[in-house]
């Protein structure tokens, strides 16, 4: 088969499905999430928790010096019962579990020039609930990371070899949101970790 460009694929299929029987929530024991380590939660059987999901990755080849990893996600986990909190019955029966996205997508592109390689990283997280009612939810982010890495050959002599390095910038368009939820209320009220802000490392290695 002539594939054009393209020199060589490789990828691979996951699908799944639980049952998760008993599911524990925790509950804050405080009507407002003000600050991300709370009193001691409160527990509550919600009963069972249905997911189905399925993987997909793959690579694309352009001869030696290109190549493209794409990575998606596909996941939905839902609460099949709803659960007493001692003064009336919360309607999480049918519920996406909070904190947990429905689609996420990774990329990487990978240049070889020389000694040198040039990578491109994209990360992609959809909408996330943030109560087990599902009244409130964040919104997705993709954040770009670039990486150059490649040979110090100056460096080498005596008893240091094969000198290497890297420089990463993380969040390379400075974006802003919500990393991660904290999830402990049925509603009203949520907690969260900012995505850091740009920056940059460099690190050198060596063998002796």
């Amino acid at each position: 088969v002539e594939l054009g460009p393209i020199s060589a694929i490789d990828g691979q299929v996951n699908v799944y499905h639980v049952d998760f029987k008993d599911r524990l929530l925790q509950i804050s024991p405080t009507p407002v999430l003000l600050s991300i380590i709370g009193g001691n939660p409160v527990l509550a059987n919600v009963g069972s928790v249905q997911t189905d999901g399925i993987d997909l990755s793959g690579t694309l080849h352009f001869g030696r010096m290109f190549s493209f990893y794409d990575a998606l996600s596909y996941n939905r986990s839902k609460y099949s019962d709803n659960y007493s909190n001692g003064a009336s019955v919360v309607p999480t029966a049918g519920k996406d579990v909070p904190g947990s996205p429905e689609w996420m997508n990774k990329f990487v592109a990978t240049l070889n020039v020389a000694d040198t390689e040039f990578q491109l990283i994209g990360d992609y997280v959809g909408k996330r609930y943030a109560t087990y009612t599902n009244d409130l939810s964040v919104p997705s982010y993709f954040l770009l990371s670039l990486g150059v890495s490649g040979k110090l050959p100056f460096m080498n002599g005596g008893v240091i070899k094969n000198a290497r390095y890297r420089v990463n910038v993380s969040n390379l368009m400075n974006r802003e949101g919500s990393l991660n939820v904290v999830v402990g209320a049925a509603d009203k009220t949520y907690n969260t970790f900012p995505i850091a802000p740009r920056q940059s490392f460099l690190t050198v290695t060596a063998e002796d």
